[in-house]
């Protein structure tokens, strides 16, 4: 992310016409009776952007409360990542499902939304003239991992309409409402239908220029539509003459798919719990293999935000942790699963995605030996070959497969993230 400040000129004057300015701007100040604030700069102070399918998956996997009933509910936080996230409510939802301090009004529905503090108005029923925003809601670091995971990619193939895989949401932080615009590249906003557009088009009141202060955060959903380039691309978000530009990575549609697992041999009934929200700390077990499916599109580029389904043919034998996961960017991009022993026997593991094809790896259950439970070598993480996945790297070029347990557990620690988000 990187700051322009457009050259706005200066006058030139001489050193006593500017001294004399300066005297009488000073004699005036000094014979008001009453003092006022300038309105601080209105400008953007950091742009991120995330995949509505990375958020689906990461809210399902740390159990967010977006509808802040105290007890989570499977998919409650899904409408917020894919379609009503650009609203006051629905950004407050998914606010509330990251942990973030968003409480309810007293005795009303729908919630105080986020985007109605701060504005003078009493929200709740009590003395407070105004309760004010709540702390940490439109923080940037609150939405840091969404934006990690999903790893700036555009699919030059997503369009305006309920599907979610391949767009990407853009949140704008600023400090003031003044007029702002969003300028794409590649690709066209829902708000307008155009690559360029501007506070008019996305109705939010943080850049209406209205003086009034809202939530902070300018939301709009960037789409390939069918027209954007494949590659690198440039977004740039302007107010109050600042540029903050953003990188982002247009990709084509999912081609191929690449399944790995980190053993083929697994015991039964060790000490798992089959649970992908402790990934780090299942793989090490010796009834646990970590599977890896990596999606690409024709170019070789490793997708995130992609949807893939999982099957055992043998789940007496060898059981999954989760039906379907979402692809994401960690140490490698790709989506996560386990495999869990249960009975001796053999089991075949699917991973696919719709429309694209599947791939496979045989796993096999033995019985568990006497006298104790026998856990998987841990590989000193020195030796890990680790990659940095931008566009045209492959998620597999891994040198040592071998040290692939220690390889997904780094993959994997973003799981481990739930108990730091709790």
């Amino acid at each position: 992310m990187r700051y322009q400040e457009h050259d706005r000129g200066f006058l030139r004057v001489s050193v006593r016409a500017f001294v004399v300015a300066a005297v009488g701007l000073m004699l005036i100040l000094a014979a008001q009776t009453s003092t006022s604030t300038r309105p601080a700069l209105a400008r953007p102070t950091d742009v991120l952007s995330f995949s509505p399918n990375v958020c689906i998956s990461l809210m399902r996997v740390i159990e967010g409360d977006c509808n802040g009933s105290g007890t989570y509910t499977a998919g409650e936080c899904d409408a917020a990542c894919a379609a009503t996230l650009g609203t006051a409510d629905g950004l407050n939802d998914l606010a509330r499902g990251l942990d973030a301090d968003v409480s309810d009004t007293v005795g009303a529905a729908p919630e105080s939304d986020i985007g109605a503090c701060g504005d003078g108005i009493d929200d709740e029923p009590d003395t407070v003239v105004d309760d004010g925003c709540a702390t940490g809601y439109n923080d940037p670091a609150l939405f840091q991992d969404l934006n990690d995971l999903s790893g700036a990619q555009l699919g030059d193939y997503s369009a305006d309409d309920a599907l979610t895989q391949g767009k990407l949401w853009v949140l704008t932080f600023v400090t003031n409402d003044g007029a702002l615009t969003l300028e794409a590249d590649e690709g066209i906003w829902h708000s307008n239908g155009a690559s360029n557009t501007n506070c008019g088009a996305i109705a939010d009141e943080d850049c209406n220029n209205d003086g009034i202060k809202g939530d902070g955060i300018v939301v709009d959903l960037l789409l390939g539509n069918g027209v954007a380039d494949l590659g690198n691309a440039e977004l740039v978000t302007t107010q109050s003459g600042v540029d903050v530009i953003s990188d982002y990575w247009v990709v084509g549609e999912p081609y191929g798919i690449s399944l790995w697992a980190s053993k083929s041999t697994l015991q039964q009934h060790a000490a798992a719990t089959c649970d992908v929200a402790e990934f780090d700390t299942q793989i090490a077990l010796a009834d646990v293999a970590g599977l890896v499916a990596t999606v690409e599109d024709d170019g070789g580029t490793p997708l995130t935000g992609v949807t893939i389904g999982w099957q055992s043919s043998n789940s007496a034998a060898a059981d999954l942790g989760v039906s379907s996961s979402v692809s994401m960017q960690t140490t490698i991009t790709a989506a996560l699963n386990l495999a869990c022993g249960d009975l001796p026997g053999t089991a075949t593991i699917t991973a696919s995605v719709t429309g694209v094809g599947q791939d496979q790896v045989e796993l096999r259950v033995e019985s568990a030996p006497v006298g104790g439970i026998a856990e998987y070598p841990e590989v000193a993480p020195d030796t890990v070959a680790r990659t940095h996945d931008l566009p045209g790297t492959s998620s597999l070029a891994v040198a040592g497969l071998a040290a692939g347990g220690t390889l997904l557990l780094a993959a994997g620690a973003w799981y481990a993230r739930r108990r730091w988000l709790r």
